[in-house]
């Protein structure tokens, strides 16, 4: 027994003096990241000029494109019909995807320079 343990001391000390295997970089997982959050977001750019209709405390996603449609330039008129869910942006803070709630019934225009789409909140 006294043997076995020496080994396994001797295995211990040799593995831990070895240098740490380098991780290897993954250059796409942001891009993977990005391609299943525009995939699974209910309102796309493609969407342009449809209508979506939700129910109250109903969660969607929006996915457009940063670049062409600012974040700080997506708004909803009249306003209080839909909400900002904060942690829905899971790109980070001002880029796609976000996350609106159905907080009041009526219909907004959600807008963003060209593109639009009409949503429906109902009860």
């Amino acid at each position: 027994m006294k043997r076995i343990f020496s080994i396994y001391l001797v295995f211990a000390i040799l593995s831990a003096c070895q240098p740490a295997a380098p991780v290897p970089s993954t250059p796409d997982s942001g891009a993977t990241i990005t391609a299943e959050m525009k995939n699974s977001a209910q309102i796309k750019l493609s969407d342009n000029g449809r209508a979506f209709s939700y129910r109250l405390t109903d969660r969607f996603s929006v996915f457009l494109d940063d670049t062409k449609y600012p974040v700080q330039d997506l708004s909803c008129k009249p306003e209080g019909i839909i909400g900002y869910v904060s942690n829905g942006s899971f790109g980070g803070p001002g880029r796609y995807p976000i996350m609106f709630e159905g907080v009041a019934e009526g219909t907004c225009r959600l807008e963003d320079h060209d593109f639009h789409v009409e949503v429906l909140i109902k009860p």
